[in-house]
């Protein structure tokens, strides 16, 4: 018994010198701010802007420059800084961006980094970003479609412009969308995730998620909201479009600072009561778990479907 702890604390001692002499000799744990790496590109005659960035965090921007700056920068050991590669491609009338960190089986790496691209101010016809890991935020761009995808990571969209279409997807990680302009559908989903919109302005607006809460506050257009888990809470100024909201389990509040003057509702819910607190409205069928009727000439319609939740419409 007596030699097995001796064998033990031997093998104890013997990890303990070889630990301290990686950490002597090597720079696995040596931290420092990192070095950044920079690229620039003309935009000149430039109609598409692609970023593909398989495990980094990615901050897009205006500029008042006339050339795209990307830059890689963070704190971190030297795998972590020096792991990442970094470059901007032009073919045609499209700047790739990509950046693709070292994951390498025997790679150690401490600290963080981020992707700062910086997009001098101008109409594109196309912006896409894909982020495999990694949170996404992007601000003050203008395009005729953008399109944002980040495989696992939160996505924040600030004062952006779409001629088109705007699509916003994650796979795991919430989304914040604020005063954002698109001209025909905003498509925003996660499968595991919060969707929190705010002054919206798009022709029609599609939000889905399979495992969140969605939030939206000052809309205009139409609105469709699908959750599988989680509440729906929608407010607005006024109804300017047809609301189709599905929760397979959870709440459905729909709130308008001023009362419409013309819709339609038709409710369903299997588990769980409706109400609808408007001057005016008529109940053609009313139960628990259904409300047919409308207000004036049902301009706007109002669908709703709950699994197991209640809905109200004030």
């Amino acid at each position: 018994m007596k030699k097995t702890i001796y064998v033990a604390l031997a093998l104890i001692f013997i990890g303990a010198i070889g630990g301290l002499i990686v950490f002597q000799t090597t720079d696995l744990f040596q931290t420092s701010k990192a070095d950044t790496q920079t690229r620039t590109a003309s935009v000149n005659g430039i109609k598409k802007i692609n970023v593909d960035v398989s495990s980094l965090d990615v901050e897009i921007k205006k500029t008042n420059r006339d050339q795209l700056s990307a830059e890689v920068k963070g704190w971190g050991n030297k795998q972590m800084i020096q792991g990442v590669k970094l470059a901007i491609n032009k073919e045609g009338d499209t700047l790739h961006v990509t950046a693709e960190r070292n994951q390498s089986f025997f790679t150690f790496t401490i600290g963080w980094s981020k992707l700062v691209i910086e997009v001098p101010e101008q109409d594109y016809n196309r912006i896409t970003v894909d982020v495999g890991s990694g949170d996404l935020s992007i601000e003050g761009q203008q395009a005729g479609h953008m399109s944002l995808t980040s495989g696992s990571g939160d996505v924040t969209a600030k004062n952006n412009k779409s001629r088109g279409d705007f699509i916003v997807q994650t796979s795991s990680g919430d989304i914040d969308m604020q005063h954002n302009q698109v001209q025909n559908e905003a498509h925003v989903s996660a499968n595991s995730g919060d969707l929190d919109l705010s002054d919206l302005t798009a022709k029609s607006t599609r939000l889905e998620t399979a495992s969140g809460d969605i939030d939206v506050q000052r809309y205009s257009g139409s609105l469709i909201a699908q959750a599988n888990s989680g509440d729906i809470d929608i407010e607005s100024n006024q109804l300017s479009g047809d609301i189709d909201a599905q929760a397979a389990s959870g709440d459905i509040d729909i709130n308008f600072a001023q009362d419409p003057d013309s819709l339609s509702v038709d409710y369903r819910g299997g588990s769980g009561e409706g109400t609808v607190n408007l001057d005016g409205f008529l109940y053609k069928d009313k139960t628990d778990h259904l409300i047919i009727g409308q207000k004036g000439e049902g301009r706007y319609k109002i669908r709703v479907r709950t699994n197991s939740g209640d809905f109200r419409l004030q």
